[in-house]
C-alpha cells in the first residue's frame, strides 16, 4: 500500500473512529465484492456460498436498518431525513461494518461500493481478504435493469418506467458522492484487486468460472496481505464502462 492510500485509509479511520490497534484480529476469511449495479455482485455472492457452504452472506443491510432505528426513522423516512442524519447513519453502519470483518471468526462474503477501502483496512489489522471487481459497461446496464425491473427490454420502457429506471441508474453515483463527502475518498481510487472481471458480455456463469478457481485456492490457502493482486494498468477507462445514465 503507497503513503495515499495509507493517508486515505488513516483519515477514513479517524472520521469513523476506529483505532486498528484497538481490535481484536479473528481468523475468519473474507471475500469482498465491488460493483455497480447490475454487475452481478449478488449473483456471485451466492455462487460462492452454494460452492463453499462454510460462507454466509453479510447482509450489511441489518446494520442499517439496526442504526437507522436508533435515529428513529424508519426505512421509509429516509428520503425525508436532513444530510446530517444520513451522514451520521452512514458512518455508524460503515464503523459497525468494520470492527466487525476484522474481529469476525466467520468466513463471509460481502458486497459494497466501500469493498475496495475495507480490503485495505483488514489488511492494515493483518488480515488476507480476498477482493473481487465485477464491471458492466453502461448499455449492458441499462439492459439488465430494465429486465429485472419491468421484465422487458430497454427499448420497450414506457417514459414512466424510463424516469424511474434513470434515478435508479443514478443511485451508483449518489453514493459515491456521499463518500466523498463524508470521508473526502472515492472507493474506485483504490486499483489493487485479486481479480478483475468485465461481464458486460458474459453470463453469470462464464463470471463464475473466472471467479471460483480463485475463491477455492483463497479457501484452501488463503492470500499473502501483499501481492498477489491484478494491477489494472488503464483502470480509469474501466471505471468509465461502469458510469450511469
Amino acid at each position: 500500500m503507497d503513503n495515499l492510500d495509507r493517508a486515505r485509509i488513516a483519515h477514513l479511520l479517524d472520521v469513523l473512529g476506529i483505532d486498528l490497534g484497538g481490535l481484536k484480529r479473528g481468523r475468519g476469511k473474507i471475500v469482498l465484492i465491488a460493483g455497480d449495479s447490475c454487475a452481478g455482485k449478488t449473483s456471485m455472492a451466492r455462487r460462492i456460498i452454494n460452492h463453499a457452504p462454510q460462507f454466509r452472506i453479510l447482509n450489511t443491510g441489518d446494520f442499517f436498518r439496526e442504526e437507522a432505528k436508533k435515529l428513529n426513522l424508519s426505512l421509509g423516512e429516509l428520503i425525508k431525513a436532513s444530510d446530517e442524519d444520513l451522514m451520521k447513519l452512514d458512518k455508524s453502519v460503515d464503523a459497525r461494518i468494520i470492527k466487525h470483518l476484522v474481529e469476525t471468526d466467520e468466513t463471509l462474503v460481502v458486497t459494497s461500493h466501500l469493498a475496495a477501502p475495507l480490503a485495505q483496512i483488514l489488511r492494515l489489522a493483518g488480515k488476507s481478504p480476498l477482493i473481487i471487481s465485477l464491471l458492466v459497461d453502461k448499455n449492458e446496464k441499462i439492459s439488465r435493469m430494465s429486465h429485472r425491473e419491468f421484465g422487458k427490454g430497454s427499448f420497450e420502457i414506457s417514459e414512466e418506467e424510463t424516469e424511474k429506471m434513470n434515478e435508479e441508474l443514478k443511485r451508483d453515483e449518489r453514493d459515491l458522492e456521499r463518500y466523498e463527502k463524508v470521508y473526502n475518498l472515492d472507493p474506485r481510487s483504490f486499483y489493487r484487486y485479486s481479480c478483475v472481471v468485465d461481464t458486460s458480455d458474459l453470463n453469470e456463469r462464464e463470471v463464475w468460472k473466472k471467479v471460483m478457481e480463485l475463491v477455492d485456492d483463497y479457501i484452501i490457502g488463503g492470500l499473502k496481505v501483499e501481492g498477489e493482486f491484478s494491477e489494472v494498468e488503464d483502470y480509469s477507462r474501466l471505471l468509465g464502462l461502469s458510469s450511469a445514465v
